[in-house]
């Protein structure tokens, strides 16, 4: 599998140039989310809490008594800088446009008298919280959103789903901050939050009528229809917001709350039509795969958006006040770019995969629950207390943290002990019989397998011991046993191999809590014989015996109910079909590597063959041509016909050396090649070879120089096989030296040993 790193080039060699645009405007867009934050905790708001009765705002809680300035639960807000207060929703505007510890005088009524006041604003979130989880959300959802693109550049349903994702991204980056006077990019990052907040409900409702399947009519009218909407609601709620931001007027505002009124219930209508037309998905698909695909998405699409919209969007619609603090509805967004993730991971939704290994998979998840776990902690400390995050807090956190951390392995093998012990074979049927097959799916030798197998029983049912026996030629033979040593073989005679070749369990009567026609309790005898008390027989597609598997429960009194038995029965045809195939390849292999060896004898046959020709051939063309000059030139001088017998005699030794060479060869491949060792003289040996060897040195115009002492220690060898051995290295040297035939042989003593070295300035090896 390629690394992250490689998967990340791979992909952006891929990427066309408008893939390329669009992850840049992706890095814009996250630059100005980001630089949007500090605003956000620079948010201000009035130090009391309102409530709305009809046209009347009262006071419903003072948050700051300090910072109120003498106003009290029960008073009725009239006016905020001179301008009417009618709703919830201007003071919150209002405050918006200040900053925090800025004053500003409060008209209200008491007892029916009128009074005024000047407050100060406090801060809108009193602690970081909100913040944090905030780029935490964001963040996910916008890499997420990149990963889409990055890997299905060229797929529209994709690139619609990266414009959800991303779109989400900025609405939950670009929440409501502080307005400073005369700050372009405050109030930008408001217009765009109004843009983009419509858009991305609409995006995912167009998304649902894609995938999986389209529907709903041709991709441009549904996509003109959807989007068209927002389009036109966000520009007119944008252009109300930048009213109301220029004159700052109670009549401007009520217009623009009107307009994102609006916007809310359009993103209702986007929320549901999602849901609804994703649950038409799941009913008309005709694949469980298409429903398991599904069900992710739409358990992301529900459990993420339906707090937001239960929480805050539809209690400011009707309530004019969220029912909790925007951030716990901002962590369940989360969600979403989880579930998307473990689609990619699972089902490769839109052809999108994840390669990625199980412990980095568990590392991700250790730290996303970790997290999350802190930012529950924050959320739910820091709301009930009402206070910031202090030191003393800091240290609960860390500490329910570290607790739950150690305690958590602990439940975990409590947990586990509790089920393999007591209920191992009824707890997860399916996902164990899946366990099953994908780990004996995987080995690729019989010895793997059997261990493979024995891990399994071990882990899977209650037993004491279990042991695989092979079937091969009449014998029972033990492959793998686990806690126990057993009988290493026994003979089983194919009379006795054909009765228990059948599919069925055997087991003894004591150790079944069950009757059923495939449980064989006949075979008690053997049973007994071998120490087990179930047993299966494994057979290849034929019905023959390749082996059996064989255990004993945990506890002698324990029966194994018929849910373990059913488990074993499935350990045992995974194990066939695993066995029978691991046969079959090496049956395949042993052929492909006799016909391989076959081919390769043929080879060295033929090669041997053309070598030999022609190193036969070369000396006795030189024997024959001498001769025939020696027989048909009578006027030959003494000195010539000196010379050609010479060449005769010294090309006869040649040929007679390759012969012995051949027979030696053949003596060595049967195994018969005999040596005759006794005490020599080495520099004697080394004398006959040069001397047999002069002839073709002649020949060759070679130069050898020879470095020898004068005398040596006695060496026990074979003197003729040392002989073959020097003459064969002073050939070689001959052989492989084309222009340079200068050949040195060097004869020294060397610690304990004698030593013989011959160089050349030839080809060399390899």
């Amino acid at each position: 599998p390629r690394s992250s790193t490689q998967q990340f080039r791979v992909a952006m060699r891929k990427l066309a140039p408008l893939a390329i645009l669009t992850v840049a405007l992706d890095l814009l867009i996250l630059c100005i989310c980001v630089l949007h934050l500090p605003s956000v905790a620079e948010r201000a708001k009035v130090p009391f809490e309102v409530s709305e009765d009809g046209d009347r705002v009262t006071i419903s809680s003072i948050i700051d008594a300090s910072a109120a300035h003498g106003l009290k639960q029960g008073d009725e807000i009239t006016a905020w800088n001179s301008q009417p207060v009618r709703d919830a929703e201007y003071l919150e505007f209002c405050a918006d446009r200040e900053s925090i510890g800025a004053s500003a005088v409060v008209d209200y009524r008491r007892n029916a008298k009128g009074f005024s006041s000047t407050v100060t604003l406090v801060p809108y979130y009193p602690s970081l919280r909100f913040v944090i989880i905030t780029a935490f959300v964001g963040l996910a959802f916008w890499l997420i959103g990149v990963y889409v693109l990055l890997n299905r550049p060229d797929e529209h349903a994709a690139g619609i789903l990266h414009w959800c994702i991303i779109l989400m991204s900025a609405t939950i980056f670009l929440t409501q901050g502080n307005i400073v006077q005369g700050d372009g990019y405050s109030v930008f990052a408001r217009e765009l939050f109004l843009i983009v907040y419509p858009m991305a409900g609409a995006m995912f409702l167009y998304f649902s009528t894609l995938f999986p399947l389209p529907k709903l009519g041709r991709k441009r009218i549904k996509a003109t229809v959807i989007i068209s909407s927002a389009v036109f609601i966000s520009a007119f709620a944008a252009l109300s917001f930048l009213a109301a931001i220029r004159t700052g007027g109670a009549a401007a505002f009520h217009t623009f709350q009107m307009t994102y009124d609006v916007c809310h219930a359009l993103l209702l209508f986007y929320g549901f039509g999602t849901v609804a037309s994703m649950i038409h998905s799941y009913l008309v698909a005709r694949t469980r795969e298409e429903r398991q695909k599904l069900e992710w998405i739409m358990w992301g699409f529900v459990v993420g958006p339906t707090p937001f919209i239960a929480l805050i969007i539809v209690p400011e619609l009707l309530l004019s006040n969220d029912l909790v603090p925007e951030e716990f509805a901002t962590l369940f967004m989360v969600v979403v770019p989880l579930t998307l993730a473990i689609s990619f991971l699972k089902y490769r939704i839109l052809d999108i995969g994840v390669l990625i290994n199980r412990s980095v998979v568990y590392a991700v998840l250790t730290m996303f629950i970790g997290a999350v776990y802190i930012a529950a902690v924050f959320l739910l400390t820091s709301a009930i207390g009402g206070r910031t995050i202090s030191d003393e807090l800091l240290f609960v956190i860390a500490l329910s943290l570290t607790v739950a951390i150690v305690l958590n392995p602990l439940r975990q093998g409590v947990q586990r002990f509790v089920n393999t012990t007591l209920f191992p074979a009824r707890m997860k049927y399916r996902e164990s019989v899946k366990a099953i097959s994908t780990e004996i799916a995987s080995v690729l030798s019989t010895d793997q397998l059997f261990r493979i197998v024995i891990s399994i029983v071990g882990r899977m049912l209650p037993v004491s011991k279990a042991a695989v026996y092979q079937y091969v030629n009449g014998m029972m033979m033990l492959q793998n046993v686990e806690r126990e040593n057993l009988v290493a073989r026994f003979a089983l005679s194919e009379k006795h191999a054909a009765e228990v070749a059948l599919p069925r369990i055997y087991a003894l009567p004591s150790a079944v809590s069950f009757h059923r026609p495939d449980v064989d309790v006949s075979r008690e005898e053997l049973l007994r014989k071998l120490g087990f008390s179930v047993g299966m027989p494994l057979l290849n597609e034929s019905g023959t015996l390749l082996g059996m598997l064989l255990v004993n429960p945990r506890i002698e009194t324990k029966r194994f109910d018929e849910g373990e038995i059913d488990l074993f029965s499935t350990i045992v045809r995974e194990s066939e079909e695993a066995l029978d195939r691991l046969q079959l390849q090496e049956k395949l292999i042993l052929e492909r590597e006799e016909k391989r060896h076959a081919e390769e004898l043929n080879r060295l046959k033929s090669y041997f063959v053309s070598s030999v020709s022609h190193e036969l051939r070369t000396p006795l063309t030189s024997i024959r041509m001498f001769a025939d000059t020696l027989r048909d030139n009578n006027g030959t001088s003494a000195r010539r016909r000196k010379e050609y017998l010479d060449i005769i005699v010294g090309e006869s030794e040649r040929l007679a050396r390759l012969i012995n060479n051949i027979l030696d060869f053949s003596k060595i491949e049967r195994g018969i090649k005999e040596f005759h060792f006794a005490k020599i003289n080495f520099l004697e040996v080394v004398k006959r070879s040069l001397a047999a060897m002069r002839y073709q040195i002649e020949m060759e115009d070679a130069t050898i120089r020879v470095r020898m002492p004068k005398t040596l220690p006695a060496i026990i060898g074979d003197n003729d096989a040392l002989e073959e051995v020097i003459m064969n290295l002073l050939s070689n040297a001959l052989k492989y030296s084309l222009e340079n035939k200068d050949i040195s042989v060097n004869v020294r003593t060397h610690a304990h040993h004698v030593l013989l070295a011959v160089a050349d300035k030839g080809l060399g090896i390899s």
